[in-house]
């Protein structure tokens, strides 16, 4: 009995054979029929330098865990080859915006903008939770984890939290004038983001 699911097959499945064998990797499984749903969101790594280093499949339960990596290449497979990729989203209010955004960009008129400016809204919103949580704990040291110097993440306040709420604000602004140059925005705020990393100090002792 094979458990593989790259089993090559000459002719296409059909939908609904698609539908109950999609997403799933009995190989990987131990032998068990359906993925195992999990539960979790803190993923850990061998060492500091491999989590700021993204050395991992999955960094965060919020960002995709095995069970959504599952649901992902159903769809995909349901979708057929045409299909690029599907992205999932971790809250209600991100696939809402998401969605919005998505369905009249292609328009370019006032749907557009409009749909644009609610995504810059909801990502401010963001913004502004992230900052009041991240001062939070960036002005106690106890909450800190062990090799991340407090002054450091202090210091870091205005880059992480004030910088990126002026520039969520500055999108707003890009999103009245025009939705597809609002998302190359956002684009570049994410980059931004990816490189203002604090890096675990270095124990001599």
């Amino acid at each position: 009995m094979s458990f593989s699911r790259d089993d090559e097959r000459s002719d296409p499945l059909k939908a609904e054979t698609t539908l109950v064998t999609a997403g799933r990797d009995t190989k990987a499984q131990k032998g068990f029929v359906n993925p195992p749903v999990v539960h979790g969101s803190t993923v850990l790594y061998p060492t500091a330098d491999d989590l700021h280093a993204h050395r991992g499949e999955f960094q965060y339960g919020r960002h995709g865990t095995p069970t959504t990596k599952a649901l992902q290449e159903a769809l995909m497979a349901l979708e057929g080859p045409q299909c690029a990729g599907v992205g999932l989203v971790p809250s209600g209010v991100s696939a809402i915006s998401t969605a919005l955004l998505s369905e009249y960009l292609r328009e370019g008129d006032r749907d557009a903008r409009t749909a644009a400016l609610v995504y810059s809204f909801v990502m401010l919103a963001m913004s502004l939770a992230f900052a009041s949580l991240y001062t939070h704990v960036a002005r106690r040291p106890a909450l800190l984890a062990d090799g991340v110097d407090p002054a450091a993440v202090r210091r870091s306040i205005v880059r992480f939290s004030a910088i990126g709420i002026l520039l969520y604000l500055a999108t707003m602004v890009v999103a009245l004038v025009s939705a597809p140059l609002c998302l190359v925005a956002h684009f570049v705020i994410a980059l931004y983001y990816c490189f203002q990393q604090i890096r675990p100090t270095t124990s001599t002792g």
